[in-house]
């Protein structure tokens, strides 16, 4: 018992001291030392009443990205997902050999992916269409998860997933600077969200309605690592990104609507954004308060504002996102 409240003392530590990025397999690789496990997956997703599943973000451990790809185009039906949305806060586990012989297709995905033996938690936390998820995998079919196993992993699988909500909402705090009305994502190189604020997905669908989560658009991603550039811009929303630590740190904001402004314009906003009057900008500019007003009012409709601090706001994104 004492090693194992060492490593929930970890987990937690882990939790404050790792990026986003980082946490998760470092938790992952804490978790395999006390429940043995060959590859795992940590989930955020939602789920219709059909059980067909959107995800949100993932992070894989020791499996490749195109296990994604090829869980998509699964017609069978999940069993262990569904006894998993069924039991809530507690651990289920199967083997891959007691699914329905019918469902070929999952045998042969099984098969392919060396998953013998599953272990899935749904954290009870979230709402009842969301799914936050750890699943555990082994390869040999000869190593069920036992009895002992599964009261284990309901010990310390809620402990990882309490420790990766904290980390999130120190990433949130810390770990990049968003600026004014931006919202953050994080993913890995290769474009697999890791960490998503829940108005990013409306904002990416908006610019690609196509779009399904977990990977970002691949020419959002090739733009945004383009050597010297960092950022991107689209019809609908502005992105600039830092790669930290293997890992892509996003900001998103929405592209202010309208026409560009005029270089008088442009003075006359950046002085209304810091609260000036009329008069104190008329004044400054060597121009009626009148004539200040007409400008303003065409201002505002080209971002498509309606007052100052929305000015503001709009005047930070064109200042720190467009190219």
């Amino acid at each position: 018992m004492r090693e194992l409240n060492h490593l929930i003392l970890n987990l937690y530590g882990s939790a404050q001291e790792c990026t986003t990025g980082e946490f998760q397999g470092q938790a992952l690789d804490m978790l395999r030392q006390a429940l043995s496990f060959d590859s795992a997956a940590i989930i955020a997703a939602s789920f219709s009443p059909d059980m067909a599943i959107s995800l949100h973000s993932l992070h894989m451990y020791q499996q490749p990205i195109e296990k994604l790809a090829d869980r998509k185009a699964l017609v069978s039906p999940d069993t262990i997902l569904a006894d998993a949305c069924r039991s809530r806060g507690r651990c289920v586990t199967m083997a891959s050999a007691e699914i329905d012989r019918r469902y070929l297709d999952l045998h042969a995905y099984c098969r392919k992916y060396a998953i013998a033996h599953s272990m899935v938690l749904i954290s009870p936390a979230t709402h009842h269409a969301n799914l936050d998820l750890i699943a555990l995998w082994r390869a040999g079919p000869e190593r069920a998860y036992s009895a002992a196993e599964t009261e284990l992993g309901n010990l310390l699988l809620p402990h990882l997933t309490q420790a990766q909500a904290i980390n999130s909402r120190l990433f949130l705090a810390t770990d990049t600077q968003p600026s004014p009305g931006s919202v953050r994502l994080l993913a890995s190189l290769n474009g697999c969200l890791q960490y998503m604020e829940p108005i990013a997905a409306d904002m990416l669908q908006r610019e690609w309605p196509e779009w399904d989560p977990p990977m970002l658009p691949a020419d959002f991603v090739a733009e945004l690592r383009r050597p010297g550039l960092g950022r991107y811009t689209g019809k609908t929303l502005v992105a600039q990104v830092t790669e930290l630590g293997g890992y892509l740190y996003i900001q998103l904001a929405q592209r202010p609507a309208g026409r560009s402004l005029t270089g008088v314009e442009s003075a006359v906003a950046r002085l209304a954004a810091t609260g000036l009057s009329y008069k104190d900008i008329a004044r400054q500019q060597g121009v009626s308060p009148a004539t200040v007003r007409n400008q303003l009012h065409s201002v505002y409709a080209k971002l498509d504002v309606g007052n100052k601090t929305a000015l503001a706001a709009a005047l930070t994104v064109l200042t720190e996102m467009l190219p």
